[in-house]
């Protein structure tokens, strides 16, 4: 029972495509990975942050919004 060259070639192709099965699998797994942590916090709440702004010139300490890293981020990078 020899192997022929036509179950070979079947067996080369169906494995040609199952790697693009796979390779197209890992292109949207890293797709929605990276889609994921652009949208993993959310952006500052506006009145909680306003509210924040008010006891910051009224009692002279940042608290609550204002301290969140993303806050600090999003105010420093000139962005309105």
């Amino acid at each position: 029972m020899g192997v022929t060259a036509t179950s070979v070639r079947a067996a080369m192709m169906a494995l040609g495509r199952l790697t693009l099965v796979v390779g197209g699998l890992a292109a949207v797994s890293f797709g929605v990975e990276a889609m994921m942590r652009r949208f993993d916090e959310a952006p500052p709440s506006v009145t909680k942050l306003s509210n924040a702004l008010v006891d910051l010139a009224v009692k002279g300490k940042a608290g609550g919004e204002l301290t969140r890293p993303s806050v600090r981020t999003w105010t420093s990078s000139g962005r309105r």
